[in-house]
């Protein structure tokens, strides 16, 4: 029986001591396995953040190149705007002009109409 204990104790303690040797190369192998995933994300990251980079300077040259567009397409708006608003303003003044001369006509008649009816009156008045 205490043979038997001591070649239990034995295989356990072997068995234990194989189980740590196992621990210590799992953990080594992780530890390499940590290393080299560190270097492939920062790989990565930089590939990655050049590439953005390319991408905004894209976007700002396209984005320069339709506020460019975009300017000439309202200055040839307020252009076209602007003579609009001439050609409205012009008509505007030649009616004005029509309509001036028609109500100095009409205020003429009717201070002529008002003289007629203050004379007439005053000559019925007066007999």
């Amino acid at each position: 029986m205490g043979n038997e204990g001591r070649i239990a104790k034995d295989l356990i303690g072997a068995q234990g001591q194989q189980q740590r040797m196992g621990i210590r190369e799992t953990g080594t192998q992780q530890r390499m396995n940590i290393g080299a995933q560190g270097t492939q994300d920062r790989l990565n990251i930089g590939a990655t953040g050049a590439q953005q980079r390319l991408n905004i300077g894209a976007q700002g040259i396209e984005d320069r190149a339709l506020v460019g567009a975009q300017g000439t397409q309202e200055r040839m708006n307020i252009g076209a705007r602007g003579t609009e608003q001439r050609k409205g303003l012009r008509t505007a003044g030649s009616e004005e002009r029509l309509n001036i001369g028609k109500r100095y006509q009409e205020e003429r008649n009717m201070r002529a109409d008002a003289r007629g009816a203050i004379r007439s009156l005053g000559s019925r008045f007066f007999g």
